[in-house]
């Protein structure tokens, strides 16, 4: 697993965090019309968070891909130093092994907030996939850790199936949600819902203290789902 950076060195900065981490399906499946979306959809995303001046301070995001492995192709930074991605599609679907990395991720960040001494909101864990995970014998562990970190109010996880996948595997990460279909590939759609839905969370009065122990905040409400999703 790669090593994340510290906080950026910038003393200025001192508003709660709001950590958004991003496991995104590259495996072989999602080549063609998929990926170009996914690419399409995530550049939405940075734009539009960058554009909210307290968000841009406030969101840090983070990307783990998998496709043949798990790897962190974005370490958690504030939305407005987010690095364009050409995410591109290799392999098998290895899910279990990219949530195990995604729980020690959330873990690190909340930990890292609390030594530096900075609120944060509860996180954000998204996942996208258009299969079901190759890595089987790691799944129940994954599970375990993503059900249990959501029951300690550690985290939102927020489920999203793009045709083809396995919405019965989904829909065991969450205990409190429910998987979503993408509505065809509408990825753009998604990632402009992600960013205001982020942008509200930010400008809440949710975060918890960096020094109170808890996992995270209560839910903010978030705008309607009904422009991307098939409800």
């Amino acid at each position: 697993m790669e090593l994340q950076p510290d906080l950026l060195p910038d003393d200025e900065n001192t508003e709660p965090r709001c950590a958004c981490l991003l496991l995104l399906d590259t495996s072989s499946s999602m080549s063609g019309a998929a990926i170009r979306e996914l690419n399409e959809g995530y550049r939405t995303f940075r734009e539009e968070v960058d554009s909210d001046p307290l968000a841009r301070k406030r969101v840090e995001a983070a990307v783990i891909t998998f496709g043949g492995s798990a790897s962190v192709a974005q370490p958690f930074t504030e939305a407005r130093y987010l690095a364009d991605q050409a995410f591109s599609t290799n392999g098998a679907t290895p899910m279990a092994q990219a949530l195990l990395m995604a729980t020690q991720m959330l873990d690190d960040r909340k930990r890292m907030y609390r030594d530096a001494q900075l609120d944060y909101f509860r996180p954000w864990l998204i996942v996208i996939t258009d299969g079901q995970p190759t890595d089987r014998g790691q799944w129940p562990e994954a599970v375990n850790r993503v059900t249990a970190m959501e029951a300690a109010n550690g985290v939102s996880i927020i489920p999203i199936g793009v045709k083809g996948a396995d919405m019965s595997t989904l829909g065991e990460l969450s205990r409190k949600r429910q998987p979503l279909m993408l509505s065809g590939l509408k990825f753009a759609e998604f990632f402009s819902w992600l960013s205001r839905s982020l942008s509200a969370v930010s400008q809440s009065a949710t975060h918890v203290s960096s020094d109170s122990g808890l996992g995270g905040a209560s839910q903010v409400k978030v705008p309607p789902v009904d422009g991307w999703a098939s409800i």
